[in-house]
């Protein structure tokens, strides 16, 4: 399933992710038409186990945990050096059309303020 943020979420978050896709169990997204356009790809089982984050291929000292609750629930935690740095609860629409995903983001050194951001992706 391939999933395009919500454009009026876009400002919000602060950022120009425009897709997630799920691939079976491979989640991907992609910022595209960027200066710095990244691909980030984290492969999960969807199991709950750590796996890293990669960014244009190389690891970026982040790791992501995400389990799969049952068919429309995710939850993740993510990790920077070890450090808990946001969760993540996602609901896919009982049609499958739209994908919430609310996230708690810790204060870091790049974020001096925690916050609930909720992104809404539209499926494609």
């Amino acid at each position: 399933m391939t999933y395009h943020l919500a454009s009026d979420a876009r400002h919000e978050i602060g950022r120009e992710l425009s897709t997630v896709n799920f691939i079976g169990r491979l989640y991907e997204s992609h910022a595209p038409g960027q200066a710095d356009s990244t691909l980030q790809v984290i492969q999960s089982q969807l199991d709950g186990k750590y796996v890293p984050v990669m960014i244009n291929g190389e690891p970026n000292g982040q790791t992501t945990a995400i389990r799969k609750i049952d068919d429309r629930h995710l939850t993740s935690i993510t990790k920077d050096q070890g450090r808990v740095i946001g969760t993540s609860k996602s609901e896919i629409s009982a049609d499958g059309n739209v994908l919430r995903i609310d996230n708690d983001y810790a204060i870091t050194s790049t974020n001096p303020t925690a916050k609930t951001i909720t992104e809404y992706w539209d499926r494609k």
